[in-house]
C-alpha cells in the first residue's frame, strides 16, 4: 500500500479525532448512535458533532458544519439524508480529511434505481479526484476495540464493558451479518479486536482492509464475510501474506446459489460468482471456507485459546458423559473426516484397574459410574487427558440442572488449569435449566460449545485450516500455444494431447475404405471406429461412433454409415482406434473462468458423469503435483484409486498439471474435455480414448 493509503486507512481505524456530521441525541438513530458509543467506549481523542439544529450534544458542543470546527479532524462519519452526503464530503475535502464513514445508503444498491447509480458515479469520481479513503456508504461503520475506537452508527451491540478486544479481526459487507457474528463471538468469550462493515465498497473493500490486518501483530485471524471476491489478484495477495505471517484467513461466501446470487444483487449489485470455482480457489489459497456466520467465530475461538493450528494431522480425543451421544459424536466425526484413534495401553490398564462399568475406548463414556461416584469424574478426565496420546480432547456433557452439574463437573476447573492436550467442552443448552453448568465450563477458561456438533464442525474447520496453510505459488505459463482451435477436428486434437504425454491407444486417419481395412489390419480387431468431426460434437449422441468392429466386413459397412453420418458434421475422415482397456472410467477437464482464469477438473467419468456428481477443481495457476494430487484424492474415485492403484493417483495428477498448463497458452480455447480416461486397475496404465476442445 502507498504512504496516501495507509495515511487514510490509518485515519480511519484508529483517528485522533473524529466529527460526526448529523449527530443527535437519539441513541436509537444512525445520527445518533456514534457519539454515544465513542463515549461508551472511551474514545480519548477530539470528538466534534456537526448539527446546525444543536448546540450540543451529550455536554459536548456542536457546530454548524465542518468548515466551522476549530481543531483538526482525522476522519468523518456522515450519517444524513442521502441528499446532503456529497456536501459533506466536499466539505471534507476542503478541509483536508483523510478518510471518512458514509453511513447513508441510496448510493449503489440495485433498489436506488438510476438515481443511485448516478450519485455512486459521482461519490467515485470525488474519491478519485481528491485521495479521500470512503467506507461505505451504506454501512454502520466499525468496532475498533484494542483501540478504544467505536464510531458505530448503530446501538445494537454489547455495552463496553461486557466485551473483550481479541485476537480476531472482522470485515463483512453486510453490517447485519458483522454485528451477529460480533455479538455472539463476545457472548461467547471470543475476543474480536476490530470489525468493519464495507457496505457498498465503492472504495474501501474488505481484502484492503485484510491486507491492513496483516501488518498488526495483534491479529491471529481474520474472518471475512463477502458477497463479491473481487479482484483476484488481490485475493492471492493477502492468501500469501497470511501465511507467511501465520495468520488464519476464514471465509463465509454469500450468495452461493441462484436465489443467494439475487439476493446479493437486490443489496449491494454486487456479482457473486461462481460458487465451485471460487470454492476451489479458496481451498488452493489456503484461505478456509466456512458455511454459517457462527463457524467464524468458532474457529477464532479455538485460534485464541489453541494458537495457530499445526500443519500435522492432530489426534482427536473424546470424554462424553452419555453412551447415546459418544455414538452421536463418532457419526459426525466419521462426516467431518475426523479420526478418533483408540486409546493407549496405559489408559485401558488404568480403566481396568480403576473402574468396573466404564470400558478404555474413544469416545470414552465413564458416565455409568460417575453419576453415582461423581469423585471420579475428576480421576477418568485426568487419566484420560495424561495417559493418551491426544493432540486435542472435546469433553462433551449432556443437560445437566444445577445440583448434577456441581457434582459431576464441579472439580473440572482444577482439570482444564493446566491442559494437555487442548481442551474443549460442549453442553447442551436448556435455558435457567442449564445456566449453572454453562458457569462451570465456561469458568475454565477453555472454549464451550452449544452441543457436540458445533465444537466438532469447529475442530474440523481448525484441522483444515493447518492442513491447508500452504504458500501458494501463482504460476506464470512458459511456452508456445498450439493451433488448435475450438472446431478442430478429433483426430488432431487426439494428437496435440498426446504431445503432452497423455497416453492413447493406437490409431489411424482413414479417408478411403482401403486405408480404413488397412488401418484395422495393423491395429487389430476388434477396434472403434469414429467419424473424425470437430471434436466438440457429441459424437455418441450423433451416432458417430461404431463400437466392437471384429471384422474386415464390419469395418467396411461401419465406415459406410459413418461417413455417411459425418457429412452433417463436415467429417474429415474416420478414424479408426484400438480398443482402450481398463475398469474404471474417470474424467479430466478443463474450462475457462472469467474471473479466475483456467480451471481444471478431475472426476468419475464416462456416459453418467453427470449423475455421479463426483468431481474436483483446481485453478491452474495454483496448481503444482502436490496440489494436482490432492484434488484428484478429494473425490471418492481418487479415494478410491489411492486405495486399490494407488500409483495412478500420480499418474492422473500429471495430466492434470500438463492439461493446467496447455490449456494457460492457448487463450483461444473455452474447454478441454478428456472423457473418459480408462484406468486398469490391474497394471495402473491410464489410457484416454476420447478428447474435445471448445
Amino acid at each position: 500500500m502507498s504512504d496516501t493509503t495507509t495515511t487514510g486507512l490509518e485515519t480511519l481505524l484508529r483517528p485522533r479525532s473524529v466529527a460526526v456530521v448529523g449527530a443527535s441525541n437519539e441513541i436509537r438513530g444512525f445520527s445518533g448512535a456514534p457519539i454515544h458509543n465513542l463515549l461508551g467506549h472511551g474514545f480519548k481523542g477530539e470528538i466534534y458533532p456537526v448539527n446546525p439544529k444543536r448546540e450540543e450534544i451529550l455536554g459536548i458542543r456542536c457546530y454548524p458544519s465542518l468548515l466551522e470546527v476549530p481543531g483538526t479532524i482525522d476522519t468523518v462519519v456522515i450519517a444524513v439524508p442521502t441528499a446532503a452526503v456529497m456536501e459533506a464530503l466536499r466539505q471534507a475535502v476542503q478541509l483536508g480529511i483523510r478518510s471518512a464513514t458514509v453511513v447513508s445508503s441510496g448510493f449503489g444498491e440495485a433498489a436506488a434505481g438510476p438515481e443511485g447509480q448516478v450519485r455512486a458515479a459521482e461519490l467515485e469520481e470525488l474519491i478519485e479526484s481528491s485521495g479521500i479513503r470512503v467506507l461505505g456508504p451504506n454501512t454502520a461503520g466499525l468496532a475498533n476495540l484494542v483501540d478504544g475506537y467505536v464510531p458505530r452508527a448503530a446501538h445494537n451491540q454489547w455495552e463496553a464493558d461486557r466485551v473483550k478486544p481479541g485476537p480476531a479481526a472482522l470485515f463483512t459487507q453486510s453490517g447485519a451479518c458483522g454485528n451477529i457474528i460480533y455479538n455472539r463471538a463476545q457472548a461467547h468469550g471470543v475476543g474480536i479486536g476490530l470489525s468493519v462493515a464495507t457496505g457498498d465498497q465503492v472504495d474501501i473493500d474488505v481484502w484492503e482492509l485484510c491486507d491492513f490486518a496483516m501488518d498488526d501483530p495483534r491479529f491471529q485471524t481474520v474472518m471475512v464475510v463477502a458477497e463479491t471476491l473481487g479482484d483476484t489478484a488481490r485475493l492471492e495477495h493477502i492468501a500469501v501474506r497470511a501465511h507467511a505471517a501465520g495468520k488464519v484467513v476464514a471465509v463465509l461466501k454469500l450468495g452461493q446459489s441462484d436465489i443467494g446470487r439475487q439476493a446479493v444483487m437486490t443489496h449491494s449489485g454486487s456479482l457473486a460468482g461462481d460458487s465451485a470455482v471460487q470454492a476451489a480457489a479458496l481451498r488452493e489459497l489456503g484461505v478456509v471456507q466456512v458455511e454459517e456466520l457462527d463457524d467464524l467465530w468458532r474457529l477464532a475461538g479455538l485460534i485464541e485459546a489453541w494458537g495457530p493450528p499445526p500443519a500435522s494431522p492432530g489426534r482427536l480425543g473424546v470424554v462424553a458423559l452419555s453412551g447415546g451421544e459418544g455414538a452421536l459424536i463418532a457419526d459426525l466425526c466419521a462426516r467431518a473426516g475426523l479420526d478418533l484413534p483408540p486409546t493407549s495401553d496405559a489408559f485401558a490398564a488404568f480403566i481396568s484397574a480403576n473402574f468396573q462399568y466404564a470400558m478404555a475406548s474413544n469416545p470414552f463414556d465413564p458416565s455409568g459410574e460417575i453419576v453415582g461416584k461423581p469423585e471420579k469424574v475428576r480421576l477418568a478426565l485426568r487419566a484420560f487427558m495424561e495417559l493418551n496420546d491426544y493432540s486435542e480432547v472435546l469433553i462433551a456433557s449432556p443437560v445437566l440442572r444445577a445440583e448434577q452439574a456441581e457434582r459431576q463437573l464441579g472439580e473440572v476447573r482444577e482439570i482444564a488449569a493446566d491442559p494437555h492436550p487442548h481442551l474443549c467442552f460442549s453442553y447442551w443448552a436448556a435455558g435457567d435449566l442449564t445456566r449453572t453448568q454453562l458457569e462451570i465450563l465456561s469458568a475454565t477458561g477453555q472454549p464451550v460449545f452449544s452441543g457436540s456438533g458445533s465444537a466438532v464442525r469447529a475442530i474440523a474447520q481448525y484441522r483444515r485450516a493447518g492442513a491447508r496453510a500452504r504458500s501458494v505459488q501463482v504460476q506464470e505459463r512458459h511456452g508456445s500455444a498450439s493451433t488448435l482451435l475450438p472446431g478442430s477436428a478429433y483426430f488432431d486434437v487426439r494428437a496435440q494431447m498426446a504431445s503432452l504425454g497423455i497416453e492413447f491407444t493406437p490409431a489411424a486417419l482413414a479417408h478411403t475404405v482401403a486405408e480404413a481395412v488397412l488401418a484395422g489390419e495393423s491395429i487389430g480387431y476388434p477396434c472403434v471406429m469414429k467419424a473424425n468431426v470437430a471434436s466438440s460434437v457429441h459424437k455418441f449422441a450423433n451416432g458417430l461412433i461404431a463400437l466392437d468392429v471384429r471384422d474386415q466386413r464390419g469395418l467396411e459397412r461401419a465406415f459406410a454409415e459413418l461417413t455417411a453420418a459425418g457429412r452433417g458434421f463436415d467429417a474429415a475422415g474416420v478414424v479408426v482406434e484400438a480398443y482402450g482397456a481398463g475398469q474404471v472410467e474417470v474424467m479430466i477437464g478443463a474450462h475457462r473462468d472469467p474471473d479466475l482464469g483456467p480451471t481444471v477438473l478431475f472426476g468419475s467419468g464416462g456416459t453418467m458423469v453427470e449423475f455421479f456428481q463426483d468431481s474436483a477443481l483446481g485453478i491452474a495457476r495454483y496448481l503444482d503435483a502436490a496440489e494436482a494430487e490432492a484434488v484428484v484424492r478429494s473425490t471418492h474415485m481418487g479415494s478410491f484409486l489411492g486405495h486399490r492403484a494407488p500409483e495412478t493417483v500420480a499418474t492422473l495428477a500429471g495430466i492434470l498439471v500438463s492439461v493446467a498448463a496447455w490449456f494457460t497458452l492457448n487463450p483461444q480455447l473455452d474447454g478441454l474435455d478428456l472423457n473418459p480416461l480408462l484406468v486398469d486397475l490391474a497394471t495402473g496404465a491410464v489410457v484416454c480414448v476420447d478428447a474435445r476442445v471448445a
